[in-house]
């Protein structure tokens, strides 16, 4: 996931401005006040600018920030704060150190089906001082832990564009099986695989329904400018 405006520099614009209108945009759908909440301290590399001269933001902050207020406006944030969260591909955990810091009483659940990022995720979670709320689970032990646990949430953000349409539906099947209710996918795109094999069937078979769909930008000039546009989908149990 690129940090700065990357393929936004053609249209003329430079990263100060991409982020600068992503970061107003953000500001203003912070329905949760999660801007004087979630602070960005630049660790680990991170690229940061100034917004307003009163909040550092970049690209993990803004993400976590849209996608935390997305789920508590449709789900509410009493069902939201108090769920167990699936993030599968989690990377390095950037959404679990958000979650976890906007919600005190929840847990989030890491799984990556790269050893180097599910290492990360454990380094990561204890950098920040949440290793207690966060459990990361190598995959192996997947299918396990999602049958045992009492998870509500489930995430995928950008991974399943990256997975072949076999480990995407092995994921679905695990999801099936657990007690997750939502089932919240970001992608640059559609519902589709790294082989652009669809997957929105799949979806449906593991007894899912489309409760939303919306992109993550949704007014102009966002929709062509904004730090790295996605589509929102978000399925509940029929």
């Amino acid at each position: 996931m690129w940090q700065v405006a990357g393929d936004k520099i053609v249209h003329g614009l430079n990263p100060e401005v991409v982020f600068g209108l992503s970061g107003y945009y953000a500001l203003r759908r912070d329905r949760l006040q999660l801007f004087d909440l979630l602070k960005e301290d630049g660790a680990f590399g991170c690229h940061v600018y100034s917004l307003e001269n009163a909040y550092t933001i970049s690209r993990d902050l803004i993400d976590s920030i849209l996608e935390i207020n997305y789920l508590a406006e449709i789900l509410g944030v009493e069902f939201v704060s108090n769920s167990v969260l699936v993030d599968i591909g989690a990377g390095y955990g950037r959404l679990a150190h958000r979650w976890l810091t906007a919600f005190e009483s929840s847990r989030v659940m890491l799984f990556d089906a790269v050893p180097l990022s599910t290492f990360l995720s454990e380094f990561y979670m204890k950098h920040r001082g949440l290793a207690s709320r966060s459990d990361v689970v190598e995959l192996p032990s997947a299918e396990t832990a999602l049958e045992t646990g009492d998870a509500k949430i489930a995430a995928n953000i950008h991974s399943f564009t990256e997975c072949t349409i076999d480990s995407v539906r092995w994921w679905l099947h695990r999801i099936a099986a657990s007690s997750i209710e939502y089932l919240f996918i970001v992608s640059n795109g559609g519902l589709v695989a790294t082989d652009q094999t669809s997957y929105e069937r799949d979806i449906a078979e593991a007894g899912f329904r489309l409760v939303d769909r919306r992109p993550k930008y949704p007014v102009v000039p966002l929709d062509k400018y904004g730090l790295g546009f996605a589509n929102y989908f978000l399925f509940g149990r029929k």
